[in-house]
């Protein structure tokens, strides 16, 4: 809602623009009376520059002051005096925040402002960007994605490709290749995991702003999380078993045994799936 110095209320929609520079209208009214005529066609001018700020997608905010207000002066002691605000025409009576792409359009939408048909004036100024985020934030949202992804797919490739070979062999095969899989896997696939769970919190800490960037970045690391315990309490103890196994004779219900991995497989496989998942929805609201 908009408010205006007469008491009318009017509802502003805001339209996404790219744009390069946010400037102030600093708005200095002239303190002469203005008849109730006056007043209205004041309000209805102020009335159709909102809307058209706001239709073209320029509008930012607009601030009216209230009269009144104090000043604080003194370079030791502070010295605060209550008066009103209004006194002259240099006096501020409120700001409105545009969107520009540049000075000079700034100034060109500055001559609407319906304060000038009154013996006011407008103070145009540019504001400048606030800082941005160090360097290495930039690297928050590429690592999350890479790290998720990679941990996805290695589960992906796992599904479709090593699981079904295991069971295409002997099992003396099966039991040797799994054993040596895991040699080599244990390590990589843990610190994969670990990347993938670290890296979304990054991405939600260089994210502090955006709420919904940070949920669906703290989402993707508790899913990614998930993922390593249910390996370490569901696939591990079974992959203990198989090392056993591949030095003797595997017990009767073996295949039994193994399909029980495969269950947890899939459980940890949905985990690195949906980690990945929300990272891509976190990078569409990470603007």
């Amino acid at each position: 809602m908009i408010y205006f110095e007469d008491d009318i209320y009017l509802p502003i929609t805001h339209h996404k623009r790219t744009i390069m520079r946010q400037f102030i209208f600093l708005l200095r009214p002239s303190v002469k009376s203005l008849s109730e005529e006056q007043i209205k066609q004041r309000a209805i001018q102020w009335r159709s520059l909102i809307f058209s700020l706001a239709r073209q997608g320029k509008l930012v905010a607009w601030q009216v002051f209230e009269n009144e207000g104090a000043k604080v002066s003194g370079a030791g002691n502070r010295i605060v005096e209550d008066h009103p605000v209004v006194e002259n025409n240099e006096s501020a009576g409120g700001v409105i925040t545009i969107t520009a792409e540049n000075f000079e359009e700034a100034v060109e939408l500055s001559k609407s402002c319906p304060v000038l048909d009154y013996g006011g004036s407008v103070e145009v100024r540019p504001l400048k960007p606030p800082p941005g985020p160090p360097e290495i934030y930039k690297f928050a949202q590429p690592f999350a994605l890479l790290t998720t992804g990679l941990l996805a797919g290695v589960y992906y490739y796992g599904y479709f490709t090593v699981i079904p070979a295991f069971y295409e062999v002997p099992i003396k095969v099966h039991l040797a290749y799994r054993v040596a899989l895991m040699n080599h896997n244990s390590i990589y696939v843990q610190s994969l995991t670990a990347a993938a769970i670290l890296a979304p919190i990054w991405l939600a800490i260089t994210a502090k702003l955006n709420r919904t960037v940070r949920i669906w970045s703290i989402l993707a690391a508790i899913v990614a999380l998930l993922s390593i315990l249910t390996t370490r309490f569901g696939n591990v103890p079974i992959n203990r078993l198989i090392r056993v196994w591949e030095a003797g004779q595997p017990p009767a219900n073996w295949h039994a045994i193994l399909d029980q991995w495969i269950i947890y497989n899939n459980i940890r496989s949905v985990f690195a799936l949906a980690s990945f998942a929300f990272v891509l929805v976190a990078s569409k609201f990470n603007k």
